[in-house]
């Protein structure tokens, strides 16, 4: 286990077709990797776990209904890691607006990924990035 992990992502932009995604129809997305998100996961010793964010911090336990995808992809990852108990302060810096179309959920989800498997030292695959992080999309509160 690292003393501290870190993982990032970056905005995206759909040029083309933002609507039609919803009925699984092609779209023209950009990435935008000039957009960041990054996430550091720090361990505490007293076993609290807080997100800090410019949204919410405090008790991950806490959070509030925006952070539900999030906190059930960690609640997977911990369990999968064996490592629920686990006290830590996962800081989540973003400079995507929320709600604007930029994958700010996804960038968060994929952050939070990669800090956790650098963290745990664990492999990861892009299909299984893929795949965790469509746990938190699926809980996102639409």
């Amino acid at each position: 286990m690292e003393t501290s992990a870190s993982g990032s992502s970056h905005a995206k932009i759909i040029l083309i077709g933002e609507h039609s995604v919803v009925y699984q129809q092609p779209a023209i997305a950009l990435p935008l990797p000039a957009v960041r998100e990054n996430v550091i996961l720090t361990p505490r010793a007293d076993g609290v776990q807080q997100l800090v964010s410019r949204y919410y911090t405090g008790n991950r336990q806490s959070a509030p209904a925006q952070l539900h995808g999030i906190n059930e992809l960690i609640d997977e990852l911990l369990v999968r890691f064996g490592a629920q108990k686990i006290g830590f302060d996962l800081t989540i810096n973003s400079h995507l607006p929320a709600e604007r179309g930029m994958g700010s959920s996804a960038a968060t989800a994929v952050a939070v990924i990669r800090a956790l498997y650098r963290f745990f030292k664990q492999p990861l695959s892009h299909a299984q990035l893929l795949a965790d992080a469509n746990i938190s999309e699926k809980n996102y509160p639409w």
